[in-house]
């Protein structure tokens, strides 16, 4: 018997209610407890079990009042078997495609660098780069010939999208991996005991409306054994 732990939501449903629901953002102090949260996560998967995620996205973050967890709808990969990576074609989101990983068959942590950095973008914007593409082809295509995504906001400080571009690079040999990100000075905020206090009664108070006013929180397990 595997052992799971409910969980409130995922930050798909939980950023599209402060954006659209309560017409409210997600103030830049959690959006970098959040990433400081995943990112480890992250490094943890590679450091110990030799393994990149390949689908980071807010649907696979859940979150609940005390904790933040990752997990995977069905794709992790070695690092030595990516070759053979096999896509989910109904869960597939291109605009999470690695510019290099669409022409390259050679992928590493800073694939899952470039999958985050988007994920804060769709965060911190309350909707997903590209979306103005029309099909999956006219998407692909921006990924890799269009200019470099940029994160612009007059609310963000230079600190939080001088941060995030990093992430989307589009040359991933110019991509920083997860060591040095966690170093970044935007994160180390996010580890001091108030910011983790504000982030987690904020996030708490967040689920409690959204359980309150809607029914889409839903139910979220994540695997004790190999997530943290």
């Amino acid at each position: 018997m595997i052992s799971m732990e409910l969980m409130d939501t995922s930050f798909d449903h939980f950023y599209k209610f402060v954006y659209h629901k309560l017409d409210l953002f997600i103030p830049e102090s959690v959006l970098a407890y959040i990433t400081l949260i995943t990112l480890e996560a992250m490094d943890y998967l590679r450091s110990r079990w030799n393994i990149i995620h390949q689908s980071v996205k807010p649907s696979n973050i859940l979150v609940s009042r005390t904790a933040i967890k990752l997990v995977n709808s069905g794709i992790t990969n070695k690092i030595f078997d990516m070759n053979h990576a096999i896509i989910n074609g109904s869960d597939f989101r291109p605009e999470l495609s690695n510019p290099t990983g669409a022409t390259s068959d050679i992928e590493d942590d800073r694939s899952d660098v470039w999958s985050l950095g988007i994920t804060i973008y769709e965060l911190s914007k309350g909707h997903y780069p590209l979306w103005e593409c029309k099909n999956l082809y006219h998407t692909m295509v921006q990924i890799i010939e269009g200019p470099p995504l940029k994160l612009t906001s007059v609310r963000l400080s230079d600190r939080c999208k001088s941060f995030v571009n990093a992430y989307l690079n589009k040359d991933q040999n110019q991509r920083q991996n997860y060591k040095e990100l966690l170093e970044h000075p935007f994160l180390q905020k996010a580890k001091e005991f108030q910011q983790i206090n504000y982030a987690t009664a904020y996030l708490s108070d967040v689920i409690n409306d959204l359980q309150h006013k809607t029914n889409t929180s839903g139910c979220h397990y994540y695997l004790h054994s190999i997530y943290r």
